[in-house]
């Protein structure tokens, strides 16, 4: 299977430009065969990033809130050959990218759910968390009403953030830790009558 999709895309992208495909292990490889677009009059903005961690710079810089969607596929290089290669794109569809070689994109657009699946995958759970913290609006739809109203639903919206994932820290004041028992943390928690 992978065999024939890596054949199909592989046409696909010599008919648009270059003279070989560099293919190495990608897991992508199928969806951007079957759903895979050119971004031929896309601008492309460049911004720092490590060397040679393309997967990880898209990653973060869409955690961090500079892009709104994550495009994986592959990049044209002055040698003209196609390699994988991941990066940004912004709400105008310009390119974020920490590589300037590339003369032409082609892939696909991830967008949230499978943006932080893919964020998960190249970054690593513990990093997501910590930079997601608060900022679950752009992965998780918000209804303003719950259709069924239980008290867990309500306490989430009261919150702000929604039901299952953990609740904002409590502020602290001046820098200073505020320490807070189980029983009164149980408490806190529970419904009150």
């Amino acid at each position: 299977m992978a065999a024939s999709a890596r054949a199909r895309l592989r046409r696909r992208l010599l008919r648009i430009e270059g003279v070989d495909v560099d293919f190495i292990e990608d897991p992508y490889v199928r969806l951007i065969a079957d759903a895979g677009a050119s971004f031929a009059d896309a601008e492309v903005r460049i911004m720092r990033g490590r060397p040679n961690e393309c997967h990880r710079n898209a990653a973060l810089s869409w955690l961090q809130g500079r892009c709104t969607a994550i495009a994986i596929g592959y990049y044209l290089g002055p040698d003209r050959v196609w390699r994988q290669h991941s990066w940004g794109l912004m709400g105008d569809g310009t390119i974020l990218d920490t590589h300037s070689g590339g003369r032409r994109h082609f892939g696909v657009r991830v967008e949230s759910m499978d943006a932080v699946k893919f964020a998960e995958d190249h970054v690593g759970i513990f990093e997501v968390l910590r930079v997601m913290r608060g900022t679950f609006d752009r992965i998780v739809p918000q209804s303003p009403t719950c259709s069924h109203q239980s008290p867990s639903c309500l306490a989430s919206a009261e919150r702000g953030t929604p039901r299952g994932w953990p609740a904002r820290p409590l502020p602290r004041s001046h820098g200073q830790r505020k320490r807070i028992s189980w029983s009164q943390r149980r408490a806190a928690s529970s419904p009150r009558r």
